[in-house]
């Protein structure tokens, strides 16, 4: 297993098959263009890495449709807290990864112990390799697609039958029958570029337009393109949108039957709401901490009969070559021993200690996760001790 630079994780989900193009038939004339031919049962040839993991979302989003009856709601059912449980994109993952070991455990909130093992792992059918964040701001594993809950900030709790309602909510299924405005018209996928939520997370795996701008604005939507971004229609189907989209036109995709047509010269707005409510989270945009992404420790919650963290089983995990061709701060080395391990790392020690931010250069082989953790901290003269609660980082006690 080779293992380099920021790319260093144990588990991977292997990219979408590409469909091999026929050649054109001998028969056809030279003079003729020699068109490239597809099979009529095949799916069109899709090169960009974006599309093709947003056409497997809303491929399989229509099939459980048809399977179920409905598109699913944003979190899973349970006797936890909704605000605990798991996303739709959890569902997701544990169906088109059904060769994995892990499985979600839906009778435990999804930051659960019990469902470490499951929402610690990378999502790479979830990820835009345009986009560099790859965990959420408490430390879990990202997605840069969330699903759309409608307009203004509390969109996903309005009912179904609400005219700023889109096809996600927490407690609502959405069927094509209630999707009054048609299924090729309503957003259905958006993606994210910054505040990137852990994709186990429910709560946080939909979100509705609050304010604008839309296209890299305070909801942070967009691909990673200067010029527009991709999204997931109701139908399944992914379509660019461009930044010049009109914000009205944009505000009735994501409603899906407030009854207003896609003409921004039609006045109107779903349910007659022209001022939208500002996000919770928008008056904190404007001054960001200085690496919401990075900041540690990551908060694991333990319940009380929770036996802990294995943390000699968690660190014993075998690495044939871990290679950083290129330095990287301490602090992202050690958001991907989090990932890799399943355990919580605790930094409240050294806070404050620019030695976070040292980059760090490794070349190991014939390794394990401790060997990884104790390389890294013997060059910034920094150690740790494991206990149930997880990893905790200190300064070193030997000079």
């Amino acid at each position: 297993m080779l293992i380099t630079g920021l790319a260093v994780f144990v588990l991977w989900t292997p990219e979408p098959a590409e469909i091999p193009v026929v050649a054109p038939p001998a028969l056809i004339p030279p003079a003729s263009p020699l068109v490239p031919q597809v099979p009529p049962d095949a799916s069109p040839l899709v090169t960009d890495p974006v599309e093709s993991r947003m056409m497997a979302i809303g491929k399989w989003l229509n099939g459980h449709h048809d399977q179920t009856g409905a598109f699913p709601s944003a979190v899973s059912t349970g006797e936890t807290p909704i605000n605990e449980r798991l996303s739709w994109l959890a569902q997701y993952r544990a169906e088109t990864e059904a060769s994995e070991a892990v499985h979600p455990n839906h009778s435990h909130g999804w930051r659960d112990p019990a469902n470490e093992p499951f929402v610690r792992r990378r999502a790479t059918s979830l990820l835009n390799p345009r986009v560099t964040a790859v965990a959420s701001d408490d430390g879990y594993p990202a997605s840069h697609f969330v699903g759309v809950a409608g307009v203004g900030a509390g969109a996903a709790e309005l009912p179904k039958t609400h005219p700023r309602a889109g096809v996600f909510g927490i407690d609502r299924r959405t069927t094509r029958d209630d999707i009054l405005d048609g299924t090729t018209n309503t957003l259905m996928v958006i993606g994210v570029e910054a505040q990137t939520p852990a994709w186990a997370s429910g709560r946080d795996s939909i979100r509705g337009l609050t304010a604008e701008p839309y296209f890299g604005g305070p909801d942070h939507f967009g691909t990673g393109q200067s010029e527009g971004m991709q999204v997931v229609m109701a139908d399944g189907s992914v379509r660019f949108l461009s930044k010049e989209t009109d914000p009205k036109v944009m505000r009735r995709m994501a409603a899906m039957a407030d009854g207003l047509p896609l003409d921004p010269n039609v006045l109107g707005e779903p349910a007659d709401q022209v001022t939208l409510p500002a996000p919770p989270h928008v008056a904190q945009v404007a001054s960001p901490p200085a690496n919401p992404a990075n900041d540690l420790p990551i908060p694991v919650e333990v319940t009380p009969e929770s036996v802990g963290y294995d943390v000699e089983r968690g660190l014993s995990v075998a690495v044939s070559k871990f290679e950083l061709k290129t330095p990287i701060p301490l602090r992202t080395l050690l958001r991907q021993v989090v990932e890799m391990s399943a355990l919580p790392i605790d930094t409240s020690l050294v806070k404050d200690d620019p030695r976070l931010d040292q980059l760090i250069l490794l070349d190991l082989k014939e390794t394990t996760l401790r060997g990884i953790l104790l390389a890294a901290l013997e060059q910034v003269q920094l150690e740790f001790t494991g206990d149930s609660q997880g990893i905790h980082i200190r300064p070193s006690s030997t000079p």
